[in-house]
């Protein structure tokens, strides 16, 4: 694993505890923690210096970014870089399961490989 992903792994799960902490009330951690990994990914998005695959689906313009090795999900994001699920990787290679449609969609679709359009140096 490269050290880049260790540090990754490392932040995430400092950071969810951290949030987990920080809240008294019973659903704030849930929102907090979904934020904090939204923008987890949105960093990762940016320093990725690798291409995306651009898909077109029913007129909306998603970007996949693929997981760098083994057993990692393949994220997803929309036009504007926001996170949308995961349609694939991971252990099971069936992603997190929270877009099954768009997953499908996927499947029936030609991604094209292009620069990443979110890449900050």
């Amino acid at each position: 694993m490269h050290k880049r992903s260790y540090q990754f792994v490392f932040y995430l799960i400092v950071s969810i505890t951290a949030a987990a902490c920080a809240s008294n009330q019973k659903h704030e951690p849930n929102q907090a923690m979904r934020k904090f990994f939204d923008e987890v990914l949105r960093r990762e998005l940016e320093t990725n210096r690798g291409p995306l695959v651009r898909h077109v689906l029913k007129g909306q313009v998603y970007y996949l970014m693929l997981a760098s090795c083994c057993d990692k999900h393949d994220y997803l994001f929309d036009a504007q870089g926001s996170h949308v699920c995961a349609p694939s990787g991971g252990f099971s290679g069936q992603g997190d399961g929270k877009c099954p449609r768009l997953r499908e969609a996927m499947s029936q679709s030609k991604g094209e490989r292009i620069p990443n359009p979110f890449y900050k140096p």
